[in-house]
């Protein structure tokens, strides 16, 4: 029999006696990846030992209404993440590569569950998703695995699903917060982030302006309220009632093979639109709404990392210019490890003022963080895309971009 009992008295001791001021700057870093891995494999643990209570039906008599129920009570963690746990566990037995990580230690739920949603679709993934997770963040992961779903059922049945399945569900909980819970399709949420990107940059620089600094997440949901009213000519407290300044609400990338009617109606179904990450999109659906002159969409058409047409309602060299650029750096920041695509500005590698040139080799995209680092702290970006490495103002190299694990 395992002596879970053990190992549990051991790691309270460590922890009863743990005093965080006393730590240096290295041990407090072992300490915390060495706690986080124990996280992780506690985690897969629960996860496994899921599987068999929803197997013997110990959970009935207990109160609990179900499974979930009964391990979220044990637990003290949410239905949603009892019901992540479930499904790794049950995907694990036919999921070797992932099975190993996962009892490593190498993984957390949330990575797993991604990974195994996937693999269900296409079972020869698996490599190359666990060898993904081991260096990219968890929104990559997440990323490649919604590509990896729309290969399988179509970007299409996933677009009429959402569709089908949209929700909007607001509440007060027992803390008197009020919480706002929304799913819909993949082209319209972008949307929503779109606009409300326009509502919260404005309220970011304002409050910046003011001396204040508050979290990002706080600014967009001051963004929220001030859409909604908006929306009924109320007062919004902004200094104008529609933010300018972006271009563009919506870019979505087409693979130039997804335009070449391999069907016989003329359009592609193997292939799908990508909004950089959100997630993708059926080409008929940008099609029609481009058809339809929809003033929010620009659809970008690419062969790898080159741009060879595009196609919205307004046009300039200089845009062009900003898309090729953040396309050549998967349009999130050139930070290795910073994956940040909302407000995202270009960076001169050799400074305007210098006579650096506004060009494609001279620019990189940086979020307002790590470009305000550059720009007034002293912090540099060395490199070209895949091999960029930032600096402290000292020189010390504090990230660096790190090639793939082979699969």
């Amino acid at each position: 029999m395992f002596d879970a009992a053990a190992l549990e008295a051991n790691l309270a001791e460590l922890v009863g006696s743990l005093d965080p001021t006393g730590l240096d700057p290295a041990d407090a870093t072992v300490l915390l990846d060495g706690l986080a891995r124990i996280e992780r494999l506690a985690a897969t643990g629960v996860a496994l030992v899921s599987t068999q209570v929803d197997s013997t039906g110990m959970w009935r008599g207990t109160g609990a209404r179900d499974p979930l129920g009964y391990v979220a009570q044990r637990t003290g963690g949410s239905r949603a993440r009892a019901r992540d746990g479930l499904a790794v566990g049950q995907a694990l037995a036919s999921m070797p590569r992932l099975d190993a990580a996962m009892r490593a230690g190498a993984l957390t739920i949330g990575q797993a569950a991604d990974i195994a949603t996937a693999v269900i679709v296409h079972p020869d993934r698996e490599a190359e998703l666990v060898a993904l997770a081991s260096h990219a963040s968890p929104r990559k992961l997440t990323a490649r695995c919604v590509e990896i779903c729309a290969e399988g059922q179509g970007a299409d049945e996933q677009h009429r699903r959402a569709s089908a399945e949209r929700t909007c569900v607001s509440q007060v909980g027992r803390d008197g917060v009020w919480r706002l819970s929304s799913s819909l399709p993949v082209i319209d949420g972008a949307e929503l982030d779109a606009i409300l990107d326009r509502f919260q940059d404005q309220i970011f620089r304002a409050a910046r302006a003011e001396g204040r600094t508050e979290p990002f997440d706080a600014y967009r949901a001051d963004a929220l309220l001030a859409m909604a009213r908006a929306s009924v000519g109320a007062d919004t407290g902004l200094s104008s009632p529609v933010p300018s300044g972006i271009r563009h609400t919506i870019v979505v990338t087409v693979p130039h093979t997804a335009l070449l009617g391999d069907t016989d109606d003329g359009v592609g179904t193997e292939e799908s639109g990508t909004i950089p990450g959100v997630g993708p999109v059926p080409v008929s659906t940008v099609a029609r709404l481009l058809t339809e002159g929809d003033p929010v969409v620009k659809a970008v058409v690419t062969r790898g990392r080159e741009i060879t047409a595009c196609a919205t309602l307004t046009r300039s060299m200089k845009d062009d210019l900003r898309l090729a650029v953040l396309l050549r750096h998967s349009f999130e920041c050139a930070v290795p490890d910073c994956d940040s695509q909302r407000f995202v500005e270009l960076d001169h590698e050799r400074p305007f003022a210098q006579g650096g040139p506004t060009s494609y080799e001279n620019l990189r995209p940086l979020c307002f963080f790590h470009h305000d680092q550059r720009t007034h702290h002293g912090y540099e970006l060395h490199g070209r895309p895949g091999t960029y490495r930032w600096l402290a103002p000292d020189g010390s190299v504090l990230a660096a971009d790190r090639p793939p694990v082979a699969a």
